[in-house]
Order: C-alpha cells, then structure tokens, then sequence
C-alpha cells in the first residue's frame, strides 16, 4: 500500500500477440516513424452515444473526458510487422466500435510464426462526459480521466484505473487491480476473490460504482481536496 492508500499489486507489463484479421479503415491521418506507426481519427460526437473498444491485442488504453463535441483517437503501433495493423471502426445504431486489426493483404510467411510476433499497440482517446464507454480486452491495462455517463470494464490481464472519476461504473479484472481516486456522490461496492479490497467511498450516492475481481486488489478513494 503507497502514501495514497493504495494497494499495490504485481505490475505486470503485457506482450500483445498479433493475429491475422480482415481490414476496414474509413477515415483519418497516418503517421509513419522508426519502428511505429500512428493513426490519428475523429468522429462527430452527435452520431454517438455509446464507444465499444473490443481487442486481445492492446496493451494500453488512456482516455480523457472532457466537454467536447469531437471524439478524438490517436492509436500507437510497434513491434513486427507494425506496418501492416491498422485501425477498423464500425459504426451501428449510434455506438461506435473500434478493433485493431491486419490489412486484408497481409499475409505472414510463416503462419505458424504469425501467431508469435510480437506487437505493441496503444489507444489514447478524448471523449465527451455524455458518453456510455465499453471496453473487453485480454492484456490492456485502462486509464481514465475525468467524468463518464456510464463505464463497462472488462479486462484479463491488465490493471484499471481512474482518476477523478464521476458517473456510474461496472469494473471487473481477472488478474488486474483496480484503483480509483472519486469524486463526491460516487458510492462503491466491492470484492475480490484472492485480493485485498480497500473501500472509502460511501455506500449511498447520485452515482453507483462496482468493482469486482478474482486476483486483484481493489482500492475505491476519494479524490484528495
């Protein structure tokens, strides 16, 4: 447990493990570096309500809430073949799905070695406070900022955290911790099966926050004044 009363559990640095998948890529900048890759898209916040980020291949994902009537995304990739991972974005009924995924020409030339390759991919987002986020990921480890409608967390590997967070939430980690630093009329409820639980928030509130875990830690704070 740091200063903060948080408790600190084994950091793990996720390795991303590349599968071949069909490409769909609409619109945006592409950026090209040594040994990286940078996509940069925006969409119009009024066809939206809701963002789906589903994906075994992510290792980071960052996102920021703010008042704004744009919805920003820059997504990082290295590692081999890097060149060849893009981004595909759906768009049905007002939600917004974005998955990394292969060019539909790629082809490795090994398969069986395919499966191997290591990538790194990493999605930083700037979202309006109006939103409904959802996010299933193997290895990604969550990062937030700010307010939200509603979050729906799911994750394996990877830790989740937020920071003066406002709204209804639902976190849930496999082996991951889960910290979060809230503001005033958030209530929490948690539980890990293996983990220590640690739980400042109060038990009534305008919003409601549930965070559960198997092997994780879980710390529910109040943002410091």
């Amino acid at each position: 447990m740091n200063k903060f009363g948080v408790i600190i559990g084994n950091i793990r640095n996720p390795i991303v493990f590349a599968w071949g998948f069909f490409l769909f890529l609409n619109f945006g900048c592409i950026v090209y570096g040594h040994s990286q890759k940078v996509i940069e898209k925006s969409w119009d916040t009024s066809v939206f309500d809701k963002l789906e980020i589903v994906s075994d291949e992510v290792f980071k994902i960052k996102i920021e809430t703010k008042p704004t009537s744009v919805i920003k995304l820059t997504t990082k990739i290295e590692g081999e073949n890097f060149e060849n991972v893009t981004l595909e974005a759906s768009e049905k009924v007002k939600t917004l799905t974005l998955k990394p995924t292969y060019s539909p020409y790629f082809e490795a030339k090994n398969n069986k070695l395919a499966a191997h390759k290591l990538i790194s991919i990493e999605m930083t987002l700037t979202l309006p406070e109006s939103m409904e986020v959802f996010i299933n990921a193997t290895i990604a480890s969550l990062e937030m900022h700010g307010k939200i409608l509603n979050l729906d967390v799911n994750l394996r590997d990877g830790h989740c955290v937020l920071y003066n967070f406002i709204g209804n939430a639902s976190l849930n980690t496999k082996q991951g911790d889960i910290t979060v630093f809230a503001k005033e009329n958030v209530s929490g409820i948690a539980s890990s099966k293996n983990g220590m639980v640690l739980n400042q928030l109060l038990n009534e509130g305008l919003y409601l926050l549930k965070a559960q875990s198997v092997n994780g830690n879980i710390s529910l704070l109040k943002t410091p004044k």
